[in-house]
């Protein structure tokens, strides 16, 4: 499975939550509110 976290800037627990979908055996990317390529 593959997961991507969108991060904000300000916002918080982004990290808690790509830990939580790698234990749960996600391919867990962090994707920038301004990225406009996945």
């Amino acid at each position: 499975m593959k997961a991507g976290v969108v991060v904000f800037p300000g916002s918080n627990c982004d990290r808690d939550m790509k830990v939580a979908l790698e234990a749960a055996g996600a391919d867990v990317s962090m994707v920038w509110h301004k990225d406009t390529k996945l």
